[in-house]
């Protein structure tokens, strides 16, 4: 048997890595969310004389409703981070539960891992 087997020593450096690469995620989809409504707004500041000056209305109107559209979206995504972050965080604690469960007592004897 396995030195960590016999002395009880845990090996649960998957599941750290699986939740450290989660809470990245998170921090990465959250300034995401931060920075595109702000630099979008930035960016039509920047843009918005040059889309007036569009001759033809049907293309103007086309580009102002795709922009607004787009705003929209980003607003939709915003309100559902909520429920991204409480979902990432439940499937942390259910990583770190069986990362650590399975590998307790490797399951001999009818008591100790999870698999």
């Amino acid at each position: 048997m396995e030195k960590f087997e016999v002395e009880g020593y845990v090996d649960a450096r998957g599941a750290v890595a699986a939740v450290l690469t989660l809470v990245i995620g998170i921090a990465v989809v959250t300034l995401m969310n931060i920075f595109a409504g702000s630099l979008g707004a930035q960016v039509y500041a920047q843009v918005e004389p040059d889309i007036s000056a569009i001759s033809d209305t049907n293309i103007q109107a086309y580009v102002k409703e795709s922009i607004t559209n787009s705003f929209k979206a980003q607003s939709t995504n915003a309100k559902y981070l909520n429920i991204i972050v409480l979902a990432v965080v439940i499937a942390v604690v259910m990583a770190l539960v069986l990362g650590f469960a399975s590998f307790t007592n490797m399951g001999y004897g009818g008591y100790g891992g999870v698999l």
